[in-house]
């Protein structure tokens, strides 16, 4: 005879809090939670905190903890996880044309006119999913790009300069420091290296 697993409600709540607990840790964005009881049903207030934002969730223990930390996370993904812009630029050699029209335009620039420039060839939007400040390491989502043979929904796992500290870069982040998230991702592209492109079911805890 089968007998279904069984987890009692104190182990689904012990579970889920050791394991929130440690997404949390790893989030790209600051975190509380409170466990209480609204309107008769028990269950986690997350905080985000640098918005106040409250979100409450009632336990369901006939989930499994990971579904529902997932469910979760999509929330918070949704209305307050980090994004950055990376531009890629090429090298351009500009044609006798466009160095008359640039001349045209600004007479004065003759001594700067330059036989090359710098075009945006296309763009990439992450998510700054994960970080492992200790190791300096950040888990980025990308989440669209221009670029035809890019695939989207798979991790980057880049190293941030130590030197420069993804620490002090996610306070910049959330402190609004960065105008754009092409300036955000300026910052964080030229301070980091890429280490490996994971897919989802790839990305590790760590």
């Amino acid at each position: 005879m089968l007998v279904e697993n069984y987890c009692s409600p104190k182990m689904w709540e012990t579970t889920f809090q050791k394991k929130f607990s440690n997404f949390c840790k790893k989030s790209s964005i600051m975190l509380s939670m409170v466990i209480e009881i609204k309107d008769g049903r028990k269950g986690v207030t997350v905080t985000h905190v640098n918005t106040n934002s409250d979100y409450f969730f009632p336990f369901n223990y006939k989930e499994n903890v990971k579904d529902f930390i997932a469910e979760i996370k999509d929330i918070l993904v949704e209305k307050h996880y980090p994004r950055i812009v990376e531009q890629v630029f090429e090298q351009h050699e500009n044609t006798k044309e466009e160095l008359v029209e640039e001349l045209e335009k600004d007479p004065t620039k003759i001594d700067q006119l330059s036989k090359y420039s710098l075009r945006l060839a296309g763009e990439r939007l992450f998510r700054i999913d994960k970080v492992l400040q200790h190791k300096d390491v950040a888990f980025l989502y990308l989440e669209n790009s221009t670029f035809k043979d890019d695939k989207t929904g798979v991790y980057y796992k880049y190293l941030y300069d130590k030197r420069k500290s993804l620490v002090i870069y996610m306070r910049k982040y959330r402190k609004g420091e960065f105008e754009s998230l092409e300036k955000a991702g300026e910052e964080f592209f030229k301070n980091s290296s890429l280490i490996s492109i994971l897919n989802k079911k790839d990305e590790g805890e760590e």
